[in-house]
């Protein structure tokens, strides 16, 4: 028996991979009164090898992004991290509709949309570049540190590693790759993907040079106005002859994002003394309207960085691949580019999604079929990224010159004609994707608990009878619903009001409620004997299916319009129920 204990013992300890020390902090949900832990791993250091299936390097947007998408497909995976929380620092980024697409088939998107402001247009220091641009495109910037909360928020306990910087990277007896970390921890996976930035360890492994830096620095900042800020949903540009540009865009009703860009020779060392850093913003700006230095001022030190611009070209036949063994590249680790065009992390956002859904299926076939899949989405991906970072650093280097001739041009030519035809534009909403596997079984497990929802209140508010049906005499035959008259001729239809378009419901033309608690104090909401949950179900439901009860909604429009401006909470009753 002894010799039994001691052999399970020593089989322990050699198949012990790691010791884990966990952490955890909570991330305020979005329904009240309540938090959602999230629980935070830091790997410690083990003598032996951990095995995993997918190992991302980088917890910021490109590498949760993949974890969400993984995830998602039913695939675990394990983040490494090296700083010690998730990088919430900076401030903002925006979004086109390729990002929104992403997130929305990430299904997460719904979540985000109602806590920013949609973009109508951009506004030059002299006139209009370009209006809100139809239906064809979604402009919103988001706070990185929400964004980063929300895909972390999705990913189950013990997905996201801290304290976990990469030291070495090489490729294992085995033929997978292992990875050893700073504080000695060794892990070994199938799939390694590199996430991890544009100085990324895993990229000048692969063999990519350093991105380049592009002649510029940025500073960028988060103003916050508690009482609510002041300008209008636009992006407010400034440019002049002296190689600088600055603009602002709210982002929310109570932050503003801003930046300078500015002309420099080297990229300059580090600085860390937010009081250095607004000092050095201010005397840029100084030629520029006061309502600039405001925005300075009203920054948190933490909001406010610098950095030198640069980027990567990834030339056809001269760049490295975007893979290497089990070894694959996404986001800026794999092509950084300039913020001109706006479209860094909308791009990391459309590598994680295009890679995932080429990836997961073929984890289980083998080595060969994952660098199939590799293959595949570097062909799919390079058509995209290349001609994008071409056209960032382009228009980067107009936007810079100090040329008088090219400012000339530049002013009158370039900027107001390209911008408002679009073409800038135009990228953004010619990516499609559909929702990942998980995201439509819940979606349809929602939707139908919203129709029986829905089709349950309506019968409620009748007295228990179908909603589209009435009593008449011994039986029971179509008839109108609430004072809707009953359509006849050769079209017609007892279940019509369902379809018709003359009962869409048209947009909330009227002051949108702050809170929850100004549309009623009790559970019954202005004598309709319907309560608040059941109220908010009910509303989802017509919404989403774009019909509506008109009696009903002429009678209690401003409800109607604060559950339509509130559509999140109700996702979050939904899901709860």
């Amino acid at each position: 028996m002894l010799a039994i204990s001691s052999s399970l013992l020593s089989l322990h300890r050699r198949t012990t991979n790691t010791l884990l020390t966990r952490y955890a902090f909570s991330i305020p949900a979005r329904t009240r009164n309540t938090t959602k832990s999230v629980s935070l791993t830091t790997l410690c250091a083990g003598s032996d090898i951990r095995k995993e299936e997918v190992v991302i390097v980088g917890a910021g947007i490109a590498g949760l992004s993949c974890a969400v998408c993984l995830h998602r497909l039913g695939v675990r995976s394990l983040v490494l991290e090296q700083g010690e929380s998730l990088r919430t620092g900076g401030t903002s980024l925006t979004l086109s509709k390729n990002g929104w697409t992403v997130l929305d088939a990430m299904g997460v998107a719904d979540e985000l949309r109602p806590q920013y402001l949609e973009i109508e247009g951009v506004f030059s220091i002299t006139k209009t570049i370009f209006d809100a641009y139809g239906n064809s495109t979604e402009l919103r910037a988001v706070e990185r540190k929400t964004l980063l909360e929300t895909l972390a928020k999705q990913l189950p306990v013990d997905s996201v590693t801290f304290s976990s910087k990469l030291a070495k990277i090489k490729k294992h007896e085995d033929g997978e790759t292992l990875l050893e970390l700073v504080n000695g921890t060794r892990i070994s996976s199938k799939v390694v993907i590199g996430c991890d930035g544009i100085h990324s360890p895993v990229a000048k492994w692969m063999g990519y040079s350093e991105a380049k830096y592009v002649g510029y620095c940025a500073f960028r900042g988060l103003g916050d106005f508690p009482n609510g800020q002041p300008y209008e949903s636009r992006v407010n540009y400034m440019y002049g002859r002296h190689g600088i540009r600055v603009g602002y865009v709210p982002v929310s009703t109570t932050k503003v994002y801003w930046f300078i860009i500015f002309n420099s020779p080297e990229p300059g060392s580090k600085i860390t003394d937010p009081s250095v850093l607004k000092r050095q913003a201010k005397e840029l700006v100084k030629k520029f309207p006061s309502e600039l230095q405001n925005l300075i001022d009203a920054t948190p030190d933490d909001t406010i960085i610098r950095n030198p611009l640069a980027d990567r070209w990834l030339w056809p036949g001269l760049s490295p691949p975007a893979s290497l063994g089990g070894t694959v590249l996404v986001g800026d680790a794999w092509h950084p580019m300039t913020p001109n065009a706006g479209q860094g992390a909308c791009t990391a956002l459309e590598d994680a999604i295009v890679l995932v859904q080429k990836l997961a299926p073929s984890l289980k076939a083998g080595p060969e079929a994952i660098e199939d899949a590799y293959k595949s989405y570097q062909n799919e991906r390079w058509p995209r990224i290349f001609p994008m970072t071409v056209r960032a650093n382009f228009a980067g280097a107009i936007l810079q010159s100090e040329n008088p001739l090219v400012c000339a041009v530049r002013d009158n030519v370039l900027v107001p004609k390209l911008l408002k035809l679009g073409p800038m534009l135009e990228h953004t909403g010619n990516f499609k994707c559909e929702p990942l596997q998980q995201t439509k079984f819940i979606n349809s497990i929602r939707q139908y608990v919203l129709y029986a929802f829905g089709f349950y209140m309506v019968s409620k508010s009748r007295g228990g009878q179908n909603p589209v049906r009435q009593k008449t005499g011994t039986g029971s035959k179509p008839g109108p619903v609430h004072g809707q008259s009953q359509r006849t001729g050769s079209g017609s239809n007892p279940v019509r009001f369902f379809s018709d378009p003359a009962y869409k419901i048209p947009g909330p033309v009227a002051p949108v409620p702050e809170s929850p608690d100004s549309i009623g104090t009790g559970p019954d909401l202005a004598g309709t004997g319907v309560d608040r949950i059941q109220f908010r179900i009910l509303f989802r439901f017509w919404f989403r299916n774009r019909l509506a009860w008109p009696p009903l909604i002429k009678s209690h429009e401003s409800l109607y319009e604060f559950a339509c401006s509130h559509m999140i909470v109700v996702d979050y009753l939904v899901l709860a129920i």
